[in-house]
């Protein structure tokens, strides 16, 4: 077990006692301490640029930010389990499958000759609909609602 002698922001006295399994502050008064602490590393400035940018993208503190990227190593699937790696490959393979009908080349043409444009249509039911093309999914509803199909 390691002891480092540590002196946060309030200038008040520490001890942080390691062990393989856990990190416990310690206070000046003997009590375990749960107050934040500032951490410093040190990285290559374009790396301090990027944090920096998604922090903002996000709306919050660089320091906010990197508390919930290390925060959610917890979440991450362990490299150790290829069943979990394989789940979420099938489920990604699964997923890019579907997108790809609305990456058609003359779907993508419609679309941006239709954008932004509004259509009245029937749908299959006969009711009547308005859309506003603002996708390739809009595009490809109205032309599902062209055929009428008697089934």
């Amino acid at each position: 077990m390691n002891t480092i002698n540590v002196t946060p922001s309030s200038n008040a006295k520490h001890t942080l006692i390691a062990a393989p399994s856990q990190v416990v502050l310690i206070n000046e008064h003997g009590k375990q301490d749960d107050k934040k602490l500032t951490v410093g590393f040190r990285c290559h400035p374009d790396l301090k640029r990027k944090l920096v940018q998604k922090a903002g993208e996000a709306g919050i503190t660089l320091s906010e930010y990197l508390e919930l990227r290390l925060n959610r190593e917890d979440n991450l699937p362990n490299k150790a389990d290829p069943k979990k790696f394989e789940a979420i490959n099938e489920q990604l393979s699964r997923l890019q499958k579907k997108i790809t009908m609305y990456e058609n080349p003359t779907l993508i043409k419609y679309y941006e000759k239709m954008k932004d444009m509004s259509f009245d249509f029937q749908d299959s039911n006969g009711n009547d609909k308005s859309i506003r093309v603002t996708s390739p999914k809009d595009v490809f509803e109205l032309m599902l609602a062209s055929f009428k199909i008697d089934l």
